[in-house]
């Protein structure tokens, strides 16, 4: 029986615990999980990095809403928001 080893990182923003990122090993992109209703909208993005997710939990925060564009390390291209 072989352990399922995932990488996974929580995301604070502000001194908040805004969810974390779970990177399965045959996928090559993190998925957020919000750890509260403010973070909701983040739910299930797809990021590249610890990084990008962090930037768009941020800018959510301090902007109520989704980073409208998109750069190297961020929200993935293809993530519906």
């Amino acid at each position: 029986m072989e352990a399922l080893l995932l990488d996974a990182y929580i995301i604070e923003v502000a001194n908040q615990t805004a969810g974390i990122i779970v990177r399965e090993p045959d996928q090559p992109e993190f998925k957020f999980f919000s750890a509260a209703p403010l973070f909701d909208a983040l739910e299930g993005v797809a990021f590249t990095d610890p990084t990008g997710a962090e930037r768009a939990a941020s800018h959510f925060l301090k902007h109520g809403s989704l980073p409208r564009t998109a750069t190297a390390g961020d929200i993935n291209s293809e993530a519906k928001f």
